[in-house]
């Protein structure tokens, strides 16, 4: 939440609009959201790692002590994908645990969920407009029809519950209760939620008491990118922050379907 990556994700806005609106109408994600993904992952493109995606999938594939598995499927994936898009497998570079480009992803979502959004021929991650529709792309589809992105609701509410049971789940990977069964336990809780609405309860532990949030099934879309609360909730707070220090641009005529949260 650092104040650069707060004006570059305001830069990023302004200069990949077109790719960002497009995105947001074929998918349904908002702008913000897609960008600060970004951010979270790379600085934008900055930072994209330095490793060897080969090196670094063979490591885990055969020596991962708990995951070796699925870093082994990916290493088959990423020959896949290479042979697929001609591909140096010795040439491309990516983070420790072999995620690539802009949006970070790994080669099986490279292969199923890349898109190649700017028409060129080839679906490059290490571009801004294929990363762009790329991460939207995951977003709205990852987890299958019905379960991404829903478009135009919101992601997430701060909440204060007057006594939380012991035994209630949080901080879970998918919604836990229906609105009705949490309602009474947040009577000054001011958002008006279907009863039969989907939801889960953020904590977050700070250096005081822990603060709480209502999450809405886009919180979790977010989450199926990086399954922990704390990435899901930094990648929702820097895109609220970006909106905000963008309001100026949007109020001087961008589309309402571009800032729908």
């Amino acid at each position: 939440m650092d104040q650069s990556r707060i004006r570059n994700g305001q830069k990023f806005m302004r200069d990949e609009y077109p790719y960002l609106a497009r995105a947001t109408s074929e998918y349904g994600v908002p702008a913000h959201i897609i960008t600060a993904i970004i951010g979270v992952e790379t600085r934008y493109g900055g930072y994209t790692g330095p490793h060897r995606v080969i090196d670094s999938l063979a490591t885990m594939g055969f020596d991962h002590p708990r995951r070796g598995e699925f870093f082994y499927s990916e290493l088959k994936n990423y020959f896949l994908m290479c042979k697929e898009m001609r591909l140096d497998p010795f040439a491309q570079l990516g983070s420790y645990a072999g995620a690539m480009g802009l949006s970070q992803f790994m080669p099986s979502n490279y292969r199923k969920l890349g898109l190649d959004y700017d028409a060129n021929g080839v679906v490059n991650l290490w571009t801004r407009p294929d990363a762009i529709g790329s991460a939207a792309n995951y977003l709205k589809n990852y987890q299958g029809a019905g379960l991404g992105w829903r478009a135009g609701e919101a992601v997430a509410f701060p909440i204060q519950f007057k006594q939380l049971p012991a035994d209630i789940l949080t901080n879970q990977k998918a919604p836990t209760h229906d609105w009705a069964q949490l309602a009474p336990l947040a009577p000054n809780f001011d958002v008006k939620l279907l009863p039969t609405q989907p939801v889960g309860i953020i904590e977050l532990k700070t250096t005081g008491a822990s603060s709480y949030w209502l999450a809405l099934p886009n919180f979790y879309s977010i989450m199926s990118y990086n399954p922990r609360a704390y990435y899901a909730m930094a990648v929702y707070q820097l895109s609220q922050a970006i909106l905000a220090g963008h309001a100026e641009g949007l109020s001087r005529g961008f589309d309402a379907a571009y800032t729908s949260q």
